[in-house]
């Protein structure tokens, strides 16, 4: 969709989509980087250490599944799709094996793991705690151990 874009984007050559809901995009995204980056927190923001440990990601992809179940249960839709496919429709062996893969590449090692160590004691725990209200009390208990174990 390009309705309304501003004129500097639409004419930069890049693709450009605008989100048809932006506030379900942004709480899918906080579910999923608060997970994130606990999970790095706890191997010291080594990508390629969590991508070594299947069990470790595999919990980590289960974590994920069941906030983003939890958040589709209070009527937020899961988006980007892309998201809702890896965690929610994918057998967690293929998810597992995806972000393992991830995690030992550009995305784990340049993306996620320096801004989770950058704000492993600052955004990090406001991000859980937004989290936390966000699910409005659901059961979520791996989510909550990732939580625990990140600090």
């Amino acid at each position: 969709v390009r309705a309304n874009l501003p004129r500097p984007c639409a004419s930069s050559g890049f693709p450009i989509t605008a989100a048809q809901d932006m506030n379900a995009g942004l709480k899918t995204h906080a579910i999923f980087i608060a997970a994130f980056q606990s999970a790095l927190a706890e191997v010291s923001g080594n990508a390629q250490a969590l991508a070594s440990d299947s069990a470790a990601v595999r919990e980590l992809v289960l974590a994920v599944r069941e906030g983003l179940t939890a958040l589709h249960q209070r009527g937020v839709p899961i988006t980007p799709p892309a998201l809702r496919i890896i965690f929610q429709r994918m057998p967690i062996w293929f998810a597992t094996r995806y972000w393992r893969h991830q995690l030992a590449g550009a995305v784990g090692t340049l993306t996620l793991a320096p801004h989770a160590m950058a704000s492993q004691h600052s955004e990090l725990p406001a991000l859980q705690h937004d989290v936390r209200i966000l699910l409005g009390g659901a059961a979520t208990p791996r989510l909550e151990r990732l939580f625990a174990a990140s600090r």
